[in-house]
């Protein structure tokens, strides 16, 4: 189900705070691809929020930046329930390809949203943001409006 805006909003604003990860498909991937988690980040500009999508596909993405640039290979994390509870098997955060979007740009793309509450920690977000921060691939503008929190 798509969401109202307001409600969408609320759900984004408090992403920390309530320790939620979404899941949701994107209309910009293929129709039949699954729903994906979606690890919110805050920025320093109140109306963007980085998005950063998780994925089983760990083999597939190392392969590939091992093939096209070894550099970006430290800006995916691998991980697993341990690191975030929500998760049932390995999986990956591409650290290379965030998403810099409005609230309204994300309800204009997610199909079917739904909110988990996870245990997003700090050092998860830490290892997020630094991983970003050191991808050459990640726009400067991305990179400069995230911040580590102090919690």
């Amino acid at each position: 189900m798509d969401l109202p805006l307001n409600i969408l909003s609320n759900f984004m604003g408090d992403s920390f705070e309530n320790k939620k990860v979404y899941l949701f498909k994107n209309k910009n991937y293929d129709k039949n691809a699954p729903s994906h988690f979606h690890i919110a980040l805050r920025t320093n500009k109140k109306e963007y929020l980085v998005l950063t999508m998780i994925t089983s596909q760990v083999e597939k993405k190392l392969k590939y930046y091992n093939l096209t640039n070894k550099n970006l290979v430290d800006s995916v994390i691998v991980l697993d329930s341990n690191d975030l509870d929500i998760l049932n098997k390995e999986s990956c955060i591409d650290c290379n390809d965030p998403m810099y979007l409005t609230k309204e740009e994300i309800e204009s793309l997610a199909v079917d949203l739904e909110y988990k509450d996870a245990n997003i920690n700090k050092n998860l977000r830490e290892k997020i943001i630094n991983a970003i921060k050191s991808s050459a691939k990640v726009r400067e503008e991305i990179k400069n409006s995230l911040e580590i929190e102090e919690k």
